[in-house]
């Protein structure tokens, strides 16, 4: 799958708040129950593969997990994240300066 040059560009000027917008993620899912959810999803999916007599293996658990995980990420929290990044490069490219001083 080849990558967007547009989002490459995006992400290479996000550099520096990367850490802040992943601990916003962890604090936000967490305090959703995301986190709680998708614990209870790897436990009964090893409960299931060693019930069948399968050995768990991390990489099939994330196959099996990841998907659904993806989309049990609340709405609200996918907003919140996509406006702070929004924000972040509206300021880092000087949109609200340039805004101000055409007033």
């Amino acid at each position: 799958m080849e990558r967007d040059p547009s989002m490459l560009y995006v992400v290479e000027n996000m550099s520096g708040n990367v850490e802040v917008f992943n601990e916003l993620l962890r604090k936000r899912l967490a305090e959703s129950g995301w986190c709680d959810q998708v614990k209870l999803m790897c436990i009964e999916t090893i409960k299931t593969q060693l019930k069948n007599g399968q050995t768990p293996k991390m990489e099939d658990l994330i196959a099996e997990v990841s998907g659904k995980a993806r989309t049990m990420v609340p709405t609200a929290v996918k907003k919140e994240l996509l406006m702070e990044m929004k924000e972040h490069l509206l300021q880092k490219f000087g949109y609200y300066d340039t805004k101000m001083n055409r007033d």
